[in-house]
């Protein structure tokens, strides 16, 4: 696979520098435009892992979210709407046939509340480990630099201490994000 992509990346690199591609024609390609722009500094290999983590990782917890969010859409006829008002707005901006492009997405911003609280009330992944980057004190237990720590995202999210009401599925508490 890594073979594969390594590939696609010289390919894709090469349609961009002839003028063939864009930033705005998917994601890879977004990536290696920032690379080549010097604006970030993904090598090759960073592109790859970030493909293989969408083409792996993302199977699974993705299915699992868009469940999830047909779920929360079905019962919230309001949510519904102002997700279907806000797509159709958009689709209104296109001729017949034109894709969406990176500036489209932007202009999802209710859309992208109703992922983050999707992402926050129904987390597909439970926690995950962090590395201590120095040495620390909590709660009476000293954990030092480089130990693994576990952080349960799941149970943050739903903790009244962080979000009012935790379990109500509520896309307005990101309004000021």
């Amino acid at each position: 696979i890594r073979k594969v992509l390594r590939q696609i990346a010289r390919d894709m690199e090469g349609a961009l520098q002839q003028g063939y591609s864009s930033s705005a024609d998917d994601f890879f390609t977004y990536m290696l435009v920032l690379r080549s722009k010097g604006t970030h500094s993904l090598t090759v290999e960073d592109i790859v892992d970030n493909a293989i983590v969408l083409l792996a990782a993302g199977y699974e917890t993705s299915s699992v979210l868009i469940t999830f969010l047909i779920r929360c859409l079905a019962n919230d006829p309001d949510i519904l709407g102002k997700i279907t008002e806000e797509q159709e707005e958009i689709a209104r901006s296109k001729g017949p046939n034109e894709p969406l492009t990176w500036d489209d997405v932007s202009r999802m911003k209710y859309t992208w509340k109703v992922a983050l609280e999707i992402l926050r009330t129904i987390s597909p992944i439970f926690g995950s480990f962090r590395t201590a980057i120095k040495d620390i004190e909590y709660r009476g237990y000293h954990i030092p630099k480089g130990w693994q720590v576990f952080t349960a995202q799941r149970i943050t999210h739903l903790d009244g201490n962080f979000f009012n009401d935790p379990v109500k599925f509520d896309p307005t508490r990101f309004d000021n994000h």
